[in-house]
């Protein structure tokens, strides 16, 4: 299988949504779940969603999809969609209870268009070696 390429989005005024959650609000809970969602990250990166369990990743709606981790009865979510064949974007994180909240996954369907009809302005490729 090809490796996948995954990307940040990037809000217009340059903000990237899922690092300003793991840098803000979860390292402030406890800095280990942010390793561990960044982890979580570069799998999905490596082996692509087909080959992780449902446990740890699924389809949601319209093209979005979570990224699970758990940890002291705490669901902390990644949603991510697809651009193209091998690009995966990461939206943003948020945390749940039974399921992911409807308009968490609004606003990634919102990001995902936003992506599309501008890659160039919403992408912020994420430095690994500084996270």
């Amino acid at each position: 299988m090809d490796k996948l390429s995954l990307v940040l989005y990037r809000d217009d005024d340059g903000r990237v949504p899922i690092l300003e959650w793991l840098d803000a609000e979860v390292s402030r809970r406890n800095p280990k779940i942010a390793i561990k969602c960044r982890a979580k990250m570069r799998v999905l990166r490596d082996i692509g969603p087909k080959q992780l369990p449902v446990e740890v990743t699924k389809p949601l709606r319209d093209g979005i999809w979570e990224l699970r981790i758990e940890y002291q009865q705490v669901n902390y979510r990644i949603l991510y969609f697809f651009s193209r064949e091998r690009l995966i974007v990461i939206s943003h994180g948020c945390w749940k209870e039974a399921e992911v909240p409807p308009k968490e996954i609004d606003l990634a369907i919102r990001r995902k268009a936003a992506f599309e009809s501008n890659t160039e302005a919403h992408a912020y490729v994420w430095q690994e070696e500084n996270n």
